[in-house]
């Protein structure tokens, strides 16, 4: 079967609508549906499985501000400097930890290819602080619901051979 993925609810409404437009009468058109829900089903599978903790989905983007906030600043004090970051920075980090959760690559290699200044490598760091931040207050953000469930099936042949396959039925 063909499954179509969409950025936001809004473009899956608008294909499904499309499809409906020019779809011969009686074809079954293809699922539509968001990055976001496939990764929420796939991370409501694994919690139940327990391959995946289960955490609060935060959808305010003001936890997620202060926790980069606080790992940029104990990642600089971890550097020995002690310049402050400003907003723009902060933005910056913010930004950083999403592109990492979009790639498989860590954020290492993530930052290596990036065009950011070098003086900002301590968000290589900062990430894995967030990160630990993250866990300890429960919470799972909008691109863990794609990136934990990528990273767990990547690990776990178990878990990618759940959904192989398989996907209509989670």
């Amino acid at each position: 079967s063909i499954r179509v993925l969409a950025f936001n609810v809004a473009a899956a409404s608008e294909f499904r609508d499309r499809l409906a437009r020019v779809l011969p009468a009686g074809l079954v058109a293809p699922k539509v549906q968001t990055f976001n829900s496939i990764g929420h089903a796939l991370v409501g599978l694994f919690e139940k499985q327990g391959m995946l903790p289960g955490l609060q989905l935060e959808t305010s983007d003001g936890l997620r501000r202060r926790l980069g906030r606080e790992a940029v600043k104990e990642a600089l004090v971890e550097s020995d400097r002690d310049d402050a970051p400003g907003q723009d920075e902060l933005e910056a980090f913010v930004s950083f930890v999403d592109l990492v959760k979009s790639d498989i690559a860590g954020p290492g290699e993530v930052f290596a290819r990036s065009a950011l200044d070098r003086r900002l490598e301590y968000f290589v760091r900062a990430c894995a602080l967030f990160e630990r931040a993250r866990l300890k207050a429960g919470v799972r953000f909008y691109a863990d619901q794609v990136a934990e469930p990528v990273a767990l099936m990547r690990a776990n042949h178990t878990a990618l051979a759940m959904v192989t396959d398989k996907l209509d039925y989670v």
